[in-house]
Formats: C-alpha cells, structure tokens, sequence
C-alpha cells in the first residue's frame, strides 16, 4: 500500500504515465493542505455535526460556531476528499462510510484523538530538514509538557484500534496464559482486547510517569477490575521487571523510540522475566532495507520516527536478532494484513536442554 496521485479519467491516467503532471506539486502542497484541513475538521467539529442528520452548509457553520464562507469551502474540500456526500438537490451534506467510521467519536474506531494529536505532529515536522542535514533530532517523550502528553496518551489509544481484531487474534500469546505484561502500552487498548478475549488472564501496563498521569483515566475506560487491567508508572529499561514472571510481554509500537542497544538490553531483560513457555511479542511498523513504492509507509515511518524519537523502525531481521540473542527461540513473523507494513515478531523461553 502506498499514497499516491490518483487519475480520474484514462486521459489524467495517459499524462500521469508520460510524466506530463507536476507529481511534487500534487505530493506536497496539496497533501499538505488536505491533511490540515482533514484535522481541522476534525478539531471543529464538521464530522460531529452530521452523526445524526444531513445539515447545509450554513447549519454546519452554527453548529461548529464557525464562519460561513470558510465553512464551506472546508465542507467541499471534504466532499473531494471522500469524507462528505452533498447533495445537489437538496444542498445537504452527510458523512460518508469511512469519515463515520474513522473520524467520529461515537465509532469504536474512531481516530479523532490521532488527528488532533497530528497538530502538535505537525510541529515537530518543522525539524525535518535539520534533522536531515545535521542529525538533529527532537524526541517528543521529553517535551515534558502536559498537553503535549495527554494529547499524546489519547492518540496512541487510537493508534492501538488499528488492526486490534487481527493483532489479538493472530498474536503468538500461550493458551494457559494468565499474567500479561504490557510495555508502554498508554491507555490500555492492547491489554483490555487480550484481557477481554481470555478470562483467566490480567494484565500490567508500564508506562513513564508522564503517560500513566493521562493514561490512567483511559484504561479506567475500559471497565475491567484493577485485578485483571492496572496500570504501572516506570521505566521498563531501568526498573526491574523479575523474574519468572509473566506469561506473556507485549511490546507495541515502542521498539522504534529506542536504540539497538536499549531493545537489546530489554529483550534480555523480558527474556528472564517470563515463565517457561512464555511468548515476547513485539510489534513494529517493518522497514526494508531495499527501497520500492510497495514500502512507502515503512520508510515514511523510518524518517518521521528518526525525527520524533531519536532511533527510527526496524527490519523484522533486527528485530528477531535481539529475541534470539536473549535466548529466545523466535518464530515466522505474523505480517498484518489489516495494519499493511507492521508485523508481530516474537520469541519464546523454551526449557534449557539438559
């Protein structure tokens, strides 16, 4: 899968394979415009607007508490985008399929809280091109501001819904399972699915202090006991995580914030913190090292993540190395057919042979 220019007739598709189309103009000032003004929309309130009924453009305005003229330009940016219906009869706008799937509150799959994190994102893209030039980059984990975490806590837990049905049905978790540790798993969204889908496993979450102060009323959210969902302040790279502990260790979209050495200290460190027979699972968005339009999201990741957190993703071959250096016997990478280009990669603590 990747983003790209898209034609609308086979004469479009003829200029776009002849090279006769501005193709940098299409990928940079309109996609940039069209991603703020998704996010904006979001941040208005357009898409909530239209939950349970179809509104002119004029009534989306008052509700929004927005201007007309700008409101309906934002509203037939939308339509082009596929996110609103309108209706030339009767000048109604409605919410397509995907806009009430992904982009209102109301829906189980709601990524709201991601868009509106992506406008301090957006920030943090300002950096790109020093980051490039001289290796600078900006790690969001110690912005230290209160906002930034709590906008950051409310995204993740969206992130966590992509692919959620697949990761706990596919992932590699031991059938006797009973404890689960989660690492950096912010508001619980990873734990509360397994925890749900298995009635004799609970589940820990271990995240920074800074998270766990935003993240503790989301995993409350979920309405499980503090006996089987609780959530921990700590640091998983310094704090002791004992010994023979846990039947399961999930490490969710976190590899790519920290360095080689630090994965490969920690997969140590889970390594002896399992049972016999338990399972390491890691899920990353996957980089390949031989560059293609198949990979586009995995190397955008790679540049955006280097930016962000100071390290960047991963191959699964890097990744299964530090499971196997630990003493983990690593098994056939789970491929995400929901979350195309991300992939569980695991290992488990077998019985030492006599």
């Amino acid at each position: 899968m990747h983003i790209g220019v898209i034609s609308d007739s086979w004469l479009e598709s003829f200029a776009l394979k002849a090279n006769m189309v501005a193709d940098p103009l299409l990928k940079t000032q309109m996609a940039f415009i069209m991603a703020r003004s998704i996010m904006v929309a979001v941040e208005i309130g357009i898409f909530e607007s239209l939950v349970e009924t179809e509104r002119t453009a004029e009534e989306i305005a008052r509700t929004c508490k927005a201007q007309p003229r700008p409101t309906r330009s934002l509203l037939h940016a939308m339509v082009s985008c596929e996110y609103l219906h309108f209706s030339p009869k009767t000048e109604l706008f409605s919410l397509t399929p995907s806009a009430r799937k992904w982009l209102t509150r109301s829906s189980p799959h709601s990524f709201c809280d991601k868009m509106l994190l992506q406008n301090l994102e957006w920030e943090f893209m300002n950096g790109l091109s020093l980051y490039v030039k001289e290796g600078k980059s900006v790690d969001l984990h110690l912005s230290g501001k209160p906002e930034l975490w709590k906008a950051y806590q409310r995204g993740m837990a969206d992130i966590g819904k992509l692919a959620l049905p697949e990761i706990v049905r596919r992932a590699p978790i031991p059938k006797d399972a009973r404890t689960m540790l989660d690492i950096g798993g912010s508001g619980g969204t990873y734990s509360a699915a397994f925890v749900k889908s298995r009635a004799r496993l609970s589940s820990v979450i271990l995240d920074l202090p800074e998270a766990v102060e935003h993240a503790k009323l989301l995993v409350e959210a979920h309405g499980l006991p503090r006996d089987r969902l609780e959530i921990q302040a700590g640091n998983a790279l310094e704090d002791d995580l004992g010994t023979d502990r846990y039947d399961f260790v999930f490490m969710g979209n976190v590899a790519h914030h920290l360095s080689e050495s630090q994965n490969r200290a920690l997969a140590l460190k889970v390594k002896n913190a399992l049972r016999c027979g338990g399972v390491y699972c890691v899920l990353e968005p996957k980089r390949t090292d031989k560059p293609s339009k198949k990979t586009q999201l995995g190397a955008l990741c790679d540049l955006y993540f280097g930016l962000t957190s100071q390290s960047g993703t991963w191959s699964v071959a890097e990744i299964a190395s530090w499971l196997d250096e630990a003493g983990l016997k690593t098994g056939k990478p789970v491929l995400l057919r929901t979350a195309p280009g991300a992939a569980l990669v695991y290992g488990q603590k077998t019985v030492p042979l006599a």
